[in-house]
This record gives structure tokens, sequence and C-alpha cells, in this order.
């Protein structure tokens, strides 16, 4: 990862910066979800997690994704980093709600488990046991933006 570099040439000062804030991976919402001594790169800043939703970081500042690719590389960035932070369990990704609102056969990991939806509102689940995590915190709102993305998918495929 590169840093942040000034350059002050003549009377002009130009900042150039490198690397991307993911708003997915903002350090309070992750590290509330987190074990103690879990680290991660938000894309921009070296994070620790130090217990009880406490980190330090690096304070370093960096743009948030502006274009398409930029947003692609920080879901990329946050699917690599909720991997290694889970499994939990999220309420608002429960099976029966899901199944009986999509209407379709499809299949998604609710961040625990992976669901098998039927068109019925029916469904198969591998029905693992995991620590409930925040539905309002990262972890659980990134995997409902994956169901999402997954739906949208499916849509303009049919």
């Amino acid at each position: 990862m590169a840093s942040s570099v000034i350059l002050l040439i003549g009377a002009a000062l130009v900042l150039t910066v490198s690397g991307l804030r993911c708003p997915q991976l903002d350090p309070e919402s992750v590290c509330s979800a987190a074990r103690e001594g879990f680290k991660y790169n938000d894309g921009c800043n070296g994070v620790e997690c130090t217990g009880s939703g406490q980190y330090t970081t690096t304070m370093r500042w960096c743009p948030r994704p502006q274009s398409a690719e930029e947003r692609r590389e920080c879901r990329g960035r946050a699917s690599a980093i909720f991997e290694r932070l889970g499994p939990f369990s999220c309420s608002n990704l429960e099976a029966a709600s899901v199944c009986s609102r999509r209407g379709s056969v499809f299949s998604y990991f609710d961040g625990c488990n992976r669901v098998t939806c039927e068109a019925d509102g029916g469904y198969t689940s591998s029905f693992r046991m995991c620590p409930q995590a925040d539905a309002e915190g990262a972890y659980c709102q990134f995997m409902e933006s994956r169901l999402g993305e997954a739906a949208r998918r499916r849509r303009r495929r049919r």
C-alpha cells in the first residue's frame, strides 16, 4: 500500500494521494464484531481492534471510492476481511424472511449458513450455530448488500 506524498514545487503545493478509504470497513463498526487483536487495512489505514469495539489506526486521509472500479475494489477488500472476521448469524438475513419475500429459487450466504430458497418460500439450510452479530453492524450490512447485488444480477440475466 502506498502512502500519501506531499511535494512542494516552487510556490505550489501538490498533494498526491493513493489508496481508498472503504466505507464498508469503518473501524468502529468492524471492531464492534471483531476479536481483540484483529488487524486489517481499510484501503488506506492499518487498523487493529483492541477489544470492546475499540481500535487503533494510522489515521491517514484518503478519498472514498468514486468510480465503479473503486467501489468494486472496496467490495473485494471488504469481502476478504469479513471472511476472516466471521462467521456470524445476522438477524436481517434470516432464511424464513428472505425466502418468503423473494419468491424464486436461489441460494445465498447469511453470514453463517448457506441457504437455498424455494419458489414457494420454503428453504433448506446448513443450520450451523454461529454467534449473533449486530444486524446494523458492518458484517451484517455487508452480507445484506451481497444478497442485494446477487438479486440484481439474477434479474439482469432474465
